[in-house]
């Protein structure tokens, strides 16, 4: 990737490299969001398999798989820039993690539904993708207030068009294979902020601000919408056991 992609002004943004990363993996994958426990910033955006999930919660490290080589990528091995795991979340659907992180060096990026069942399935982006007759990439819709992570979903070229048009977070649904404006049906939109894009320009970072009653289709002990999906921590010692996050029962 060129270095103007990377640190310049340059759009040029790749939404086929999440079916092509998904094609040449030799394991299956989810989407894995690496955000500052403290400061609340997004970092990163990469993938874990079992074997990533196993190796982070052992050693207390933020570990990934690289789709690229095929391999298990422990973050900050080579640079030392570690992200040491605070907490692990996962969403309503129990297809995507959000690891709460303390970065132990000078940065993170290389350039300068409802039980307490732990049941994941890793599969899940494969098929997406298989099945998905657009190209996308991931996108983690982030209130721009609360700095809280509310949803990973999947965007195509049509969806951010449509975001920025609209002013609304809009997604792709890889399962209808059709245009998902958030809260078009719940009335739960998320206005839409402001759009980031990650170091490779292959993720979206939406900043948004709710117009509802929540984010996530799941409903908490009050009968409304949770503001997120991430609702449940995984244990940190037996990697089985979730919990509910406090104040999101």
């Amino acid at each position: 990737m060129s270095k103007e992609i990377e640190e310049g002004l340059t759009f040029d943004f790749d939404f086929t490299k999440l079916r092509k990363a998904v094609a040449q993996c030799q394991s299956d994958v989810v989407p894995v969001v690496a955000q500052d426990a403290d400061t609340k910033e997004v970092l990163i955006v990469a993938y874990a398999n079992a074997l990533a999930l196993e190796t982070a919660l052992k050693e207390g490290m933020a570990t990934f798989w690289s789709t690229s080589r095929n391999e298990l990528w422990v973050k900050g091995k080579t640079s030392g820039d570690y992200l040491k795991l605070v907490e692990v979340r996962v969403n309503c659907e129990q297809n995507s993690l959000l690891y709460l992180v303390r970065p132990a060096g000078k940065g993170a990026c290389h350039t300068k539904g409802e039980g307490l069942t732990f049941d994941f399935d890793f599969t899940k982006l494969r098929k997406a993708v298989a099945q998905c007759q657009s190209d996308v990439v991931p996108v983690v819709a982030q209130d721009a207030d609360t700095k809280e992570v509310l949803i990973v979903a999947y965007a195509n070229a049509l969806a951010l068009e449509t975001a920025l048009k609209e002013g609304m977070a809009t997604f792709w649904s890889t399962s209808r294979n059709e245009l998902w404006v958030k809260g078009k049906t719940s009335g739960d939109y998320l206005k839409l902020v402001e759009v980031r894009v990650n170091c490779e320009q292959n993720s979206l970072l939406y900043l948004v601000r709710p117009a509802g009653k929540g984010a996530c289709h799941t409903k908490g002990q009050n009968g409304l919408p949770r503001r997120g999906c991430y609702y449940r921590s995984l244990d940190l010692n037996d990697g089985k056991t979730l919990r509910f996050v406090p104040g999101m029962e």
